[in-house]
């Protein structure tokens, strides 16, 4: 090792050199005596080998050139041109999915803004990778960039919804006069915040593609709602309704009814109604059953029968 460089390659082809001159006269093996040295020093600075390395590969080459291995060196050669090759598209193909993957977020969130930034980032990239000759990333880079142009559709569909999202969010804190953190607590709002976000909403609204989906959204909103609380009212009616008709007394009945909503209540009216009725009707005929129970028997008991 000199000067912080790896010499074993030029050393072994200067022992081999060495053992050509002081082996001649013999053999071993078929091969003169400097030639089975020479064989042997070369295999003891042979470089090892790492078959998932192109430098260690290269490095071996050249070291079998230094010892007459041409054809050896070649493929060596070949399989370090190959996997950098395979590196580089591999890195390629993983620079353009972490791209895209970036790109996607922004469709997602609408983002119109941060999308058109990265997409011309990626053309001054490419344009970049293929003057330097790294080809394999002006094309992964290239055909990222060509799919994701396919969604802008998505991305401005993405952006209306989040910005009428935004405005029914403003709207919604407006007219409570407070806003919300992810905790339930509650911020009133100070004149100034409701200025700001008085303005905010007018900015988005002129946008007549967004204010026609917060109309969509709002009415959508207000049938969901609708529909729940028809749910619940139908969940109230099931069970207070056996409680209403089995009521046999006043008392009973408005004890069923007394943890009924308004507007549950307005529902359960006539059925309320007729069993109001129908108690009242049966108070009548009990008090008339007494009364006539009274005239005719007065108030004494009848005499038990004597066997």
């Amino acid at each position: 090792m000199a000067g912080g460089t790896d010499q074993s390659v030029n050393l072994s082809g200067m022992l081999n050199q060495i053992a050509g001159t002081i082996g001649s006269g013999y053999t071993i093996a078929g091969k003169s005596a400097g030639e089975a040295m020479g064989d042997g020093i070369a295999n003891a600075f042979r470089p090892k080998v790492d078959p998932e390395d192109a430098d260690s590969l290269l490095k071996y080459a050249q070291w079998a050139k230094n010892n007459g291995k041409t054809e050896e060196a070649r493929m060596y050669e070949e399989k370090a041109r190959i996997l950098k090759g395979e590196k580089r598209e591999a890195n390629a193909i993983a620079s353009a999915a972490a791209f895209g993957e970036k790109a996607n977020l922004m469709i997602a969130n609408g983002d119109v803004e941060g999308f058109n930034g990265m997409l011309s980032s990626a053309n001054k990239d490419v344009q970049a990778a293929a003057n330097s000759g790294d080809l394999a990333t002006a094309r992964a880079l290239s055909a990222q960039s060509q799919q994701l142009q396919g969604q802008r559709g998505v991305l401005q569909d993405n952006r209306i919804k989040s910005q009428a999202n935004q405005v029914l969010n403003l709207t919604k804190a407006l007219d409570n006069g407070y806003v919300t953190d992810a905790q339930g607590n509650r911020t009133e709002l100070t004149p100034k915040t409701r200025q700001d976000m008085e303005q905010g909403r007018t900015t988005l609204l002129g946008d007549h593609e967004v204010t026609s989906r917060v109309n969509q959204m709002a009415l959508q909103q207000h049938q969901v709602s609708v529909a729940q609380k028809a749910q619940e009212r139908e969940a109230i009616e099931a069970k207070v309704m056996p409680a209403i008709s089995q009521a046999s007394t006043q008392e009973e009945l408005e004890t069923a009814i007394a943890s009924v909503p308004p507007e549950v209540y307005q529902d359960l009216l006539p059925v309320i109604n007729a069993q109001e009725q129908r108690l009242e009707r049966k108070a009548e005929r009990d008090e008339r059953a007494v009364t006539l129970q009274t005239a005719v028997f007065g108030d004494t008991m009848m005499p038990e029968s004597k066997s």
